[in-house]
């Protein structure tokens, strides 16, 4: 279980943390924020406004 952990951490340290880095820099630039809702991708889609379990980091 140990390793498993570390192994999800180290993912989580190498791929989610360089977002939130590079979409924090955006924030203070554009006030966009960082978490943010299918519909900020796709908002002429109807179907992601009634999505409201998922989430973006960023445009990602």
């Amino acid at each position: 279980v140990l390793n498993l952990t570390r192994f999800y951490l180290a993912k989580h340290h190498d791929f989610v943390v360089p977002l939130i880095l590079k979409y924090a820099e955006e924030w203070q630039d554009t006030g966009n924020p960082i978490y943010r809702p299918l519909w900020w991708l796709s908002p002429n889609d109807p179907i992601t406004f009634t999505i409201d379990d998922e989430f973006l980091i960023g445009n990602e």
